[in-house]
Parts: C-alpha cells; sequence; structure tokens
C-alpha cells in the first residue's frame, strides 16, 4: 500500500482539553470471512506514533458520527462513501488520558466494505499519510486473542502480542466484541 503525505487540516487536537473523536472498526470479506482493519500509526503523527489502532478521527465542527466515520475512512483508506455501508454506532465512552492531560470521547463505529474479495489487497484499501501499514485481521482470530487464546497466524501474534498498540486498543476492542461476533453469524 502506498503511503502519500499530505499536511494535517482542521483543529489542533492538541490544545483541547476534551476530544470528542471517532474510532472506526472497518469489516471487510475475504472469502466470505469477516475481517476488521488494523492500522499502524506513522511517525508524523500527533499521538501514539507507531502504534496498532483503528481508523480514527477528531469530530469536526458541524459533523455527526456517521457523516466523521465516513469522512475518516475515505481521508485514511482511499474508500468512498459508495464502497462503504451506512456507519453504525456501538457505543460512546469517556476516557481520560493521565499521559496528556485529555478527556477523550470515544464514539466506536463500523462500517462494511461493500465488495468481498478473495485477498484483502483486492479490499481497494490507500493508505494516507498517518498510517504506516495496515493488515485485515480475522474477525475470529481478535475474539479469540481476546478471550485468552494466542493467535498462531505469525502476523497476528506480531500485532496481537509484540507490537506496541495504542493505550485502550484491547479495552476499545472488547467494546466492539458484540459487533464483531454478529459480522460471524452473518
Amino acid at each position: 500500500m502506498s503511503v502519500k503525505r499530505i499536511p494535517y487540516e482542521g483543529d489542533d487536537m492538541r490544545q483541547k482539553k476534551v476530544v470528542p473523536v471517532v474510532l472506526v472498526y472497518l469489516f471487510g470479506y475475504v472469502k466470505g470471512v469477516p475481517h476488521v482493519l488494523l492500522v499502524r500509526r506513522g511517525e508524523h503523527v500527533a499521538y501514539m506514533q507507531n502504534m496498532w489502532s483503528t481508523i480514527a478521527g477528531v469530530v469536526n465542527r458541524g459533523f455527526d458520527f456517521v457523516r466523521q466515520t465516513l469522512v475518516e475512512v475515505a481521508g485514511e483508506t482511499g474508500l468512498l462513501q459508495n464502497e462503504v455501508s451506512k456507519p453504525g454506532k456501538i457505543g460512546t465512552f469517556e476516557d481520560l488520558d493521565e499521559a496528556n492531560k485529555k478527556t477523550w470521547i470515544r464514539t466506536l463505529m463500523f462500517a462494511t466494505v461493500l465488495k468481498s474479495a478473495n485477498n484483502p489487497d483486492e479490499l481497494g484499501v490507500r493508505l494516507d499519510w498517518e498510517h504506516r501499514e495496515a493488515a485485515w485481521m480475522p474477525v475470529s482470530t481478535v475474539l479469540e486473542w481476546l478471550s485468552g487464546k494466542l493467535p498462531e497466524d505469525p502476523v497476528a501474534w506480531a500485532i496481537l502480542r509484540d507490537e506496541p498498540q495504542t493505550p485502550d486498543f484491547r479495552l476499545n476492542l472488547e467494546r466492539a466484541r458484540a459487533v464483531m461476533v454478529e459480522k460471524l453469524s452473518q
């Protein structure tokens, strides 16, 4: 996946004490199996450099969560509104970040890539400047990891066990568990 470098535009969240953000769980189907997109943040972002996360972004003034989700998906993956399902809401959570002296108001959203693929590259994700790599992780692998089982796949092992993750990575995956279980049953 290519990475283009574009300057950040919008409110400077570094100055805010309360920061509303969306975290987006983007699902895709590879050979009929549901996967969730995990992204590794780059070195040029304000927070959590080089850590694994999901698509995320500060909620712009005047935007609702659905609109912001579509903006983040398009901006960070190159997938347009007509290429993903209408976003759904998982929930909103308030998390105190003592290290950065902020309160994050995190709204977890989800959407699904409308086309299915034979391999993850066919899902059409093109990373933006914020991320240095991406991985489509089988939902079943994530759920097993959340239940305490270590993944056998070396890529999953590295991301879920060895690589740095955002501080609330596991907590937010737990919060999204019900949606992932639902994806498995479809």
